[in-house]
């Protein structure tokens, strides 16, 4: 069974990073990218299996995506990374329905365990 992510993060180092673990060492066969909420919310036509957002973003952070997600009715699962060890970014996330959040730099165990 094909699985397919969507990895919204502005920071290009920490995507590629992130990209190459979701492929390499969790299979996903597809990985979609997207620089903000705003990019994010486009490639929603395409079936997504798994969100995962950092927090602070331009145009459309993290927290408002997974806002818009729960608007329209997308109990799509997310992850939120974040550099910010801020409990209320992460309070703010739990109360949205997200999955986890992991800080950055994101530790490959945790983020197997989270998938």
């Amino acid at each position: 069974m094909s699985r397919v992510a969507l990895l919204v993060e502005d920071d290009v180092v920490i995507r590629d990073g992130l990209k190459a673990l979701l492929t390499s060492l969790f299979q996903f066969e597809q990985v979609y990218e997207a620089h903000n909420g705003v990019e994010a919310l486009r490639l929603l036509k395409w079936p997504i299996d798994i969100v995962i957002t950092d927090v602070s973003m331009p145009d459309m952070n993290g927290l408002e995506l997974v806002q818009e997600l729960r608007r329209r009715g997308l109990d799509i699962p997310v992850i939120v990374v974040s550099g910010h060890a801020d409990f209320s970014f992460a309070r703010e996330a739990l109360r949205l329905g997200t999955s986890d959040y992991l800080l950055k730099p994101v530790d490959r165990l945790e983020l197997g365990r989270a998938l």
